[in-house]
């Protein structure tokens, strides 16, 4: 299936300090699409018919399965094991 994200539109945020909230329409969804707009600054703000208030993004949605891997296998299988370690926050390649 499909998701769609909801974004800014640069013009919106900058000029009128509008901001989108709730930006995910999950991929079930069926009924309208509403745009929780979000004021930011510190003046009232009127949006006007034809105005272009967000933009959409369809993505693709991977259907996927869990299921459980018992404790042994997760550390010691060979196929889980990697090089890289435990190491974090830029030590790649270190």
């Amino acid at each position: 299936g499909y998701m769609l994200e909801v974004k800014n539109r640069s013009g919106m945020a900058a000029k009128k300090s509008l901001v989108v909230g709730a930006c995910v329409v999950d991929s079930g969804y069926s009924g309208e699409i509403f745009v929780n707009l979000h004021n930011i600054g510190n003046t009232k703000k009127t949006v006007e018919v034809g105005d272009k208030i967000a933009q959409l993004v369809l993505i693709p949605v991977v259907q996927w399965r869990c299921f459980p891997v018992d404790e042994d296998r997760l550390y010691n299988d060979p196929l889980t094991i990697s090089n890289r370690g435990d190491g974090a926050l830029g030590s790649t390649g270190k």
